[in-house]
C-alpha cells in the first residue's frame, strides 16, 4: 500500500464476489480469505468525508500563492481512520482514471493519489524518503534531504499527484527538534506540491487546545467520536502551521468533528466509490 504498485492493485482490484447457490462449498481457507477481503460501504460519514476532501481539492486548484488547505481525520485507535482514508483515496483514483483514461499503448498509469505512512521516530529525511519510495524515486545514502525533496517535488508534479494521504501523523512530536523539523518539511511540501494533503492519526490535538490544526487558510477536522462538523479553522501564520501538525496535547478532547464509523461487508460495486468524486 505504501508503494505505487501496491496502491494501484488496491484501487483497481474488484471486491470479492459472494458465493452462488449452485457453487460447491468453499474450504475453510477460501472462506477466511473471502471474509478478510471485505469492502467498505459508503456510509453517510464516509460520503461526507469524501465530500470534504473533494471540496478542499477544488479550493486548492485555485490556491496559487499560499499553501492549500488540508484535512485531518482523528479519533481513537481502531475507529476506522485508515480504512476511511484508503476509501477516499480509492474513490479519487477511480474517478480520475474514469475521467482521464490512459491513452492506448501507454506504459505509465496515472498516479493521482499517494499514500505515505509516517515511520516510528520519523525524521525529516526518513519521511521524505518514504515519499520517494512510494513512486520508486532512487535515493542514495549520499543524497541530502534537500536533494531528495527536490526529486520528490519534481516527480510528484510530473506524475500528476492530486491527493496525498499521510497516515499515523500522531507519531510526529513537534515539541522535539526532530519533530519540528519533520513538521516543517510537511509544510514545505504543502506549498510546493499542487496536491491536497489529508492526515490521519490517533487523537491528534493542537498543543492541547480544542482548536483545529491550522495550515494557512485553515483545516477541517473529522473526529471519529462525534457527529458534528467543524467549520474551517482560523487562519494561522506559516511558522505555526507546521509546528502544530501532530502535536501531543494535555489530554483535553479536541473539537468535535464528523463521525467516521466504517461499515464493512462483502460485495458492493467497485466503481460506486468513484461517485464521491
Amino acid at each position: 500500500m505504501t508503494t505505487w504498485q501496491g496502491r494501484q492493485r488496491f484501487a483497481t482490484t474488484d471486491p470479492p464476489a459472494p458465493p452462488q447457490s449452485d457453487t460447491p462449498p468453499r474450504s475453510r481457507d477460501e472462506r477466511l480469505a473471502y471474509h478478510s477481503a471485505f469492502v467498505t460501504i459508503r456510509t453517510p460519514a464516509i460520503s461526507q468525508l469524501a465530500t470534504q476532501v473533494r471540496t478542499l481539492m477544488i479550493l486548492g486548484r485555485h490556491q496559487q500563492t499560499t499553501a492549500r488547505p488540508s484535512l485531518i481525520v482523528t479519533g481513537p485507535a481502531t475507529a476506522g481512520k485508515t480504512t476511511a482514508l484508503l476509501h477516499v483515496g480509492r474513490a479519487c483514483h477511480l474517478a480520475h482514471t474514469r475521467k482521464n483514461p490512459a491513452p492506448p499503448g501507454s506504459a505509465h498509469a496515472a498516479a493521482p493519489v499517494a499514500y505515505v505512512l509516517v515511520p516510528p521516530g520519523a525524521t525529516a529525511k526518513t519521511l521524505i524518503t518514504e515519499f520517494a519510495r512510494y513512486l520508486g524515486i532512487p535515493v542514495t545514502t549520499r543524497m541530502t534531504q534537500t536533494q531528495i525533496t527536490d526529486a520528490v517535488c519534481h516527480t510528484y508534479t510530473a506524475a500528476g499527484v492530486q491527493l496525498v494521504l499521510i497516515d499515523e501523523i500522531h507519531r510526529l512530536n513537534p515539541r522535539t527538534t526532530t519533530g519540528a523539523q519533520t513538521a516543517a518539511l510537511l509544510k514545505d511540501l504543502i506549498e510546493r506540491l499542487a496536491a491536497t494533503f489529508v492526515y490521519a492519526g490517533i487523537n491528534v490535538t493542537v498543543d492541547g487546545h480544542a482548536e483545529p490544526v491550522t495550515v494557512k487558510l485553515g483545516v477541517w477536522t473529522s473526529n471519529t467520536k462525534s457527529r458534528r462538523q467543524t467549520r474551517p479553522g482560523p487562519a494561522g501564520p506559516p511558522a505555526g502551521a507546521g509546528r502544530r501538525l501532530g502535536g501531543r496535547g494535555s489530554g483535553r478532547r479536541g473539537r468535535p468533528g464528523v463521525v467516521c464509523p466504517v461499515a464493512r461487508t462483502a460485495g458492493g460495486d467497485p466503481d460506486e466509490a468513484a461517485d464521491d468524486f
